[in-house]
């Protein structure tokens, strides 16, 4: 499978969840949306998001991901890190080019 591949099957799954999640996933195309700025995005949706996160990847949260998992950019990072994949395969920057 090519990095391509995976970061389209990886974004769809992602994309899937929030749409199991949220009425409205239009911010989905900021890699920066957070919380914050979706009225949706409360304490509950918060806590099922990574319960469905947790069960299509097949990986499990720690507290410190749970609170890393505020923003759209977080959980990739998250989910990259999880399933120790690089940095190409899952559209986040590289800690090294982060500003």
């Amino acid at each position: 499978m090519t990095s391509n591949q995976i970061k389209k099957e990886l974004t769809d799954k992602l994309a899937s969840v929030f749409s199991e999640v949220f009425i409205n996933t239009d911010f989905m195309a900021n890699e920066d949306a957070n919380a914050l700025d979706i009225n949706e995005w409360d304490s509950l949706r918060h806590m099922i998001l990574i319960s469905k996160i947790e069960s299509a990847f097949n990986i499990k949260f720690e507290a410190m991901d749970v609170l890393e998992a505020k923003s759209l950019k977080g959980i990739k990072n998250i989910i990259r890190r999880k399933l120790q994949l690089p940095y190409e395969d899952f559209d986040v920057l590289n800690p090294s080019q982060q500003k």
